[in-house]
């Protein structure tokens, strides 16, 4: 496994299709990877996911290297809720994982992770909120 801080997955809004794609958001400062992969269930929050780990599954994304690491966080820390500003508890963690990339490499990525209430909350049963949005 390679070991990057510079690599983060998504996996919701910040997909390419998603409504504030990462590489437009970042124009210049993020270089896509490809898609990938890693363990955990999507549950649905109404306009976007949130992704639990602690739940069978997989869950479908996207990963970018970082060109300009400690600008894209902070602005992604912000924008998920978990800066050390926002208002707690956070909805969101963000954490390193095991992502798995479809072309077989495995890297460790940055991801924000769901911390928030999971009651009414319903599962993503296919892991790929694309997918759910266009069916």
């Amino acid at each position: 496994m390679t070991e990057k801080h510079d690599l983060l997955f998504v996996y919701g809004t910040l997909r390419a299709g998603g409504g504030r794609p990462l590489a437009r958001w970042f124009p210049g400062r993020v270089v896509r990877l490809g898609l990938g992969r890693m363990a955990g269930a999507l549950r649905d929050l109404g306009g976007y996911p949130g992704l639990v780990e602690d739940a069978p599954g997989t869950v479908r994304g996207e990963v970018y290297r970082l060109l300009a690491l400690r600008q894209i966080l902070a602005a992604l820390d912000a924008y998920e809720g978990c800066a050390p500003h926002s208002p707690r508890p956070h909805e969101y963690e963000r954490v390193r994982r095991a992502v798995t990339l479809d072309d077989g490499r495995r890297v460790t990525a940055w991801v924000y992770l769901y911390r928030g209430p999971r009651r009414g909350r319903r599962r993503i049963p296919s892991g790929d909120w694309l997918a759910r949005r266009k069916g």
